[in-house]
């Protein structure tokens, strides 16, 4: 096959996200930008192509081949022409955290949204699926998965529309991580012409075919710490690079080094009392969709590591 090279940018504008796909068709680059509401959850892959060609008028990719005097050809159209933000309502409930999300695939898109992985730690169960939806638990691979089949109706979250009831329940506190969603189930049928090296490549493909969207899920383990301070550092250590970045986020981040400091120093009922002021503060405090989801986690996570120094196990 001769070498030729080909570029393509395509800006795909969500909600309060911008991704930027560069495409050089033999290397392709795939880097996520964030807009100002947004943490910029930076993802670089790179997938070395010989055999499939990206076709940028379709957004596909093409597998070609001369056979017996006729061109035979077989296109794979990514799952990431979709648009995706996800909206997290939380709440506590004795020992567990419920996670309530609605899912949008915003205007903009040109495919359905079909499948979200959001990542879990252990103790993490599915409280509630949408009609017409399926849900499987992968705690291996740290991920709880729902996806739309082809079963009537929608081939999943259409273009400007948006799905809620997607529930868990789990003994993890919420924390800010990367859900991959994306807008195709499964892969194009490979002729017997196709290579080897045709059949990796697509592999590879398929592997990285999702785009990356911040989400509060319950990522933070807080079981095994025995020590406050120790649960206290390891919060303050996992949303420290957010605060830093939200307005106000950094006298938040003061305060949780404030109190790690007085628990280091056995300053038990000084820490309390600024855990509790912090907990009111982020009660009271509101403005856009992701620092209120934010706070919300947040609150959540203060309100433990309070249960945890004043009635230890």
């Amino acid at each position: 096959m001769n070498s030729w090279i080909q570029t393509v940018s395509i800006i795909i504008f969500k909600w309060a996200k911008m991704v930027s796909v560069s495409r050089t068709v033999g290397v392709i680059f795939v880097s996520t930008v964030a807009l100002t509401s947004v943490r910029p959850f930076a993802q670089q892959r790179t997938v070395v192509l010989r055999e499939w060609n990206f076709d940028a008028g379709s957004g596909e990719y093409v597998l070609s081949k001369l056979v017996n005097g006729e061109l035979q050809r077989v296109t794979f159209t990514p799952g990431t022409h979709i648009a995706p933000r996800i909206m997290s309502t939380l709440s506590s409930e004795g020992d567990t955290t419920v996670y309530a999300y609605e899912i949008v695939n915003s205007e903009g898109a040109t495919q359905s949204l079909r499948s979200c992985d959001v990542p879990i730690i252990e103790g993490t169960r599915v409280e509630r699926t949408p009609m017409e939806w399926e849900s499987t638990m992968t705690p291996n691979r740290g991920f709880m998965s729902w996806f739309k089949l082809n079963r009537g109706g929608s081939l999943g979250i259409e273009p400007g529309r948006s799905e809620a009831n997607f529930v868990l329940r789990s003994e993890g506190l919420p924390g800010i991580a990367n859900a991959r969603c994306q807008g195709r189930l499964g892969g194009p049928a490979l002729p017997e012409w196709a290579s080897d090296a045709a059949k990796r490549e697509l592999g590879s493909l398929m592997n990285d075919d999702f785009v990356d969207v911040p989400v509060i899920a319950p990522v933070i383990d807080l079981k095994r710490l025995e020590l406050p301070r120790t649960a206290v550092l390891l919060v303050r250590t996992h949303y420290a690079a957010e605060l830093r970045r939200v307005a106000g986020g950094s006298a938040i981040d003061n305060e949780l080094l404030k109190a790690q400091e007085e628990l280091t120093g056995s300053m038990t009922a000084k820490a309390v009392d600024r855990l509790e002021m912090l907990e009111r503060i982020l009660e009271s405090q509101s403005g856009e969709a992701w620092r209120d989801q934010l706070n919300a986690a947040l609150r959540i996570c203060v309100s433990d590591l309070i249960r945890r120094i004043v009635n230890p196990q």
